[in-house]
Protein backbone atom coordinates (compact mmCIF):
# COMPACT_ATOMS: atom_id res chain seq x y z
CA UNK A 1 0.00 0.00 0.00
CA UNK A 2 1.21 3.14 -1.00
CA UNK A 3 2.18 5.76 2.04
CA UNK A 4 0.62 9.38 1.23
CA UNK A 5 0.90 12.65 2.08
CA UNK A 6 -0.92 12.83 5.16
CA UNK A 7 0.40 15.96 7.28
CA UNK A 8 -0.81 16.59 10.67
CA UNK A 9 2.35 18.20 11.95
CA UNK A 10 4.01 17.37 15.32
CA UNK A 11 2.31 15.00 17.57
CA UNK A 12 3.81 14.01 20.99
CA UNK A 13 5.46 10.17 20.70
CA UNK A 14 6.14 8.46 24.31
CA UNK A 15 5.14 10.20 27.62
CA UNK A 16 4.45 14.39 27.20
CA UNK A 17 6.66 15.58 29.71
CA UNK A 18 5.18 19.35 30.09
CA UNK A 19 3.03 21.98 28.64
CA UNK A 20 2.72 25.31 29.26
CA UNK A 21 0.44 28.20 28.33
CA UNK A 22 1.85 31.13 26.18
CA UNK A 23 -0.13 33.84 24.48
CA UNK A 24 -0.68 33.77 20.98
CA UNK A 25 -1.45 37.70 18.85
CA UNK A 26 -4.63 38.78 18.01
CA UNK A 27 -4.28 37.28 14.53
CA UNK A 28 -2.28 34.79 14.52
CA UNK A 29 -3.87 31.09 13.34
CA UNK A 30 -2.45 28.00 15.08
CA UNK A 31 -3.02 24.84 13.88
CA UNK A 32 -3.07 21.88 16.12
CA UNK A 33 0.74 20.34 16.19
CA UNK A 34 2.30 23.33 14.41
CA UNK A 35 5.78 24.44 15.51
CA UNK A 36 6.08 27.10 17.46
CA UNK A 37 8.56 29.84 17.82
CA UNK A 38 8.83 32.91 20.02
CA UNK A 39 7.51 36.10 17.97
CA UNK A 40 8.80 39.27 18.00
CA UNK A 41 6.07 40.96 19.91
CA UNK A 42 6.61 38.27 22.45
CA UNK A 43 3.68 35.84 21.93
CA UNK A 44 4.21 32.43 20.38
CA UNK A 45 3.66 32.11 16.48
CA UNK A 46 4.09 29.17 13.79
CA UNK A 47 7.44 28.91 12.36
CA UNK A 48 7.17 30.06 8.37
CA UNK A 49 10.69 29.67 7.35
CA UNK A 50 11.01 26.75 5.26
CA UNK A 51 14.18 24.54 4.80
CA UNK A 52 17.29 26.30 6.43
CA UNK A 53 16.03 27.14 9.94
CA UNK A 54 18.97 28.47 10.71
CA UNK A 55 17.55 31.90 11.06
CA UNK A 56 15.32 30.74 14.03
CA UNK A 57 18.04 29.01 15.77
CA UNK A 58 16.91 29.47 19.69
CA UNK A 59 13.56 30.94 19.02
CA UNK A 60 11.59 27.36 18.59
CA UNK A 61 9.39 27.46 21.85
CA UNK A 62 7.56 23.90 21.44
CA UNK A 63 4.79 22.30 19.10
CA UNK A 64 0.64 23.16 19.69
CA UNK A 65 -1.59 21.53 21.45
CA UNK A 66 -4.33 22.73 20.02
CA UNK A 67 -6.45 24.87 17.68
CA UNK A 68 -6.30 28.82 17.78
CA UNK A 69 -8.65 30.15 15.27
CA UNK A 70 -7.63 33.98 13.82
CA UNK A 71 -10.47 35.66 15.59
CA UNK A 72 -9.61 38.94 17.34
CA UNK A 73 -8.05 39.09 20.78
CA UNK A 74 -5.32 37.57 22.09
CA UNK A 75 -5.69 33.74 23.19
CA UNK A 76 -4.56 31.35 25.52
CA UNK A 77 -2.31 28.04 23.99
CA UNK A 78 -0.95 24.96 25.68
CA UNK A 79 2.21 24.30 23.78
CA UNK A 80 4.56 20.59 24.18
CA UNK A 81 7.59 23.05 24.96
CA UNK A 82 10.05 20.66 27.05
CA UNK A 83 13.46 20.13 25.57
CA UNK A 84 13.56 16.75 25.52
CA UNK A 85 10.27 16.19 24.05
CA UNK A 86 9.75 13.34 20.95
CA UNK A 87 7.47 13.71 18.40
CA UNK A 88 6.14 12.05 15.60
CA UNK A 89 5.49 13.33 11.94
CA UNK A 90 5.48 12.54 8.85
CA UNK A 91 8.55 13.18 6.93
CA UNK A 92 9.25 14.22 3.16
CA UNK A 93 10.79 12.72 1.47
CA UNK A 94 11.66 9.16 3.27
CA UNK A 95 14.76 9.14 5.81
CA UNK A 96 16.93 6.44 4.50
CA UNK A 97 18.47 4.74 7.36
CA UNK A 98 22.10 7.08 7.06
CA UNK A 99 19.36 9.98 8.09
CA UNK A 100 18.65 8.39 11.54
CA UNK A 101 20.40 10.58 13.80
CA UNK A 102 21.54 13.13 11.53
CA UNK A 103 19.77 16.63 11.44
CA UNK A 104 16.35 17.45 9.66
CA UNK A 105 15.02 20.89 8.71
CA UNK A 106 10.92 21.88 9.30
CA UNK A 107 8.98 21.98 5.66
CA UNK A 108 5.34 22.33 5.23
CA UNK A 109 2.88 21.46 2.04
CA UNK A 110 1.84 23.87 0.29
CA UNK A 111 -1.96 23.94 -0.59
CA UNK A 112 -4.22 26.42 1.31
CA UNK A 113 -3.87 29.92 1.77
CA UNK A 114 -2.62 29.62 5.38
CA UNK A 115 1.15 27.82 4.29
CA UNK A 116 1.81 26.08 7.96
CA UNK A 117 -2.55 25.39 8.77
CA UNK A 118 -5.46 23.68 7.87
CA UNK A 119 -8.22 25.89 8.69
CA UNK A 120 -10.86 23.34 8.19
CA UNK A 121 -9.37 20.68 9.91
CA UNK A 122 -7.36 22.67 12.67
CA UNK A 123 -4.33 20.90 11.75
CA UNK A 124 -0.82 21.70 10.78
CA UNK A 125 1.00 21.02 7.33
CA UNK A 126 4.18 20.55 9.23
CA UNK A 127 6.38 17.97 7.96
CA UNK A 128 9.73 16.96 8.52
CA UNK A 129 11.85 17.80 5.44
CA UNK A 130 13.95 15.21 5.12
CA UNK A 131 15.90 16.17 2.04
CA UNK A 132 17.91 17.82 3.59
CA UNK A 133 20.33 16.43 6.10
CA UNK A 134 23.64 17.35 7.99
CA UNK A 135 25.41 16.18 10.51
CA UNK A 136 26.06 19.09 11.54
CA UNK A 137 23.88 20.95 14.04
CA UNK A 138 22.05 23.37 11.08
CA UNK A 139 18.68 21.57 11.01
CA UNK A 140 15.96 22.27 13.55
CA UNK A 141 15.03 18.18 14.47
CA UNK A 142 16.82 15.24 15.06
CA UNK A 143 15.38 11.42 13.87
CA UNK A 144 15.41 8.86 15.87
CA UNK A 145 13.62 6.13 14.40
CA UNK A 146 11.97 5.39 10.85
CA UNK A 147 8.07 4.59 12.58
CA UNK A 148 6.96 2.81 9.18
CA UNK A 149 9.35 1.67 6.22
CA UNK A 150 9.85 3.39 2.55
CA UNK A 151 6.66 3.48 0.08
CA UNK A 152 8.13 0.34 -1.44
CA UNK A 153 5.73 0.98 -4.74
CA UNK A 154 6.45 4.85 -4.68
CA UNK A 155 9.99 5.24 -5.70
CA UNK A 156 9.97 8.96 -6.27
CA UNK A 157 10.75 11.64 -3.85
CA UNK A 158 7.02 11.61 -2.60
CA UNK A 159 7.48 8.62 -0.71
CA UNK A 160 5.94 9.64 2.68
CA UNK A 161 6.81 8.01 6.50
CA UNK A 162 6.41 8.86 9.77
CA UNK A 163 9.55 9.38 11.94
CA UNK A 164 10.40 10.01 15.41
CA UNK A 165 12.59 13.26 16.00
CA UNK A 166 13.18 15.56 18.88
CA UNK A 167 14.56 19.17 19.19
CA UNK A 168 18.51 19.94 17.90
CA UNK A 169 19.14 21.41 20.76
CA UNK A 170 20.73 24.49 19.31
CA UNK A 171 17.52 25.52 18.24
CA UNK A 172 15.04 25.07 21.63
CA UNK A 173 14.40 28.17 23.41
CA UNK A 174 15.77 26.65 26.37
CA UNK A 175 19.02 25.68 25.17
CA UNK A 176 19.42 27.70 22.27
CA UNK A 177 22.71 29.49 21.17
CA UNK A 178 23.67 31.86 18.39
CA UNK A 179 20.25 34.32 17.86
CA UNK A 180 19.11 36.92 20.04
CA UNK A 181 15.62 36.28 20.94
Amino acid sequence: MALSRQPGGFRPYGPVLRTTRYRVGATCVVGSGDVLINGATGYVRPSTIKGSTITERGRFVGVAAHFVSSAAGIKDLFVYDHPEQRFIVQASPTVANAGVFLQHVLTWTRSGTVIHCNRTLGMSKHLLGAATTAASMNGAFRVFAVVEGADTTNTTATAYQKVICGWNPRFHYYNGTGASI
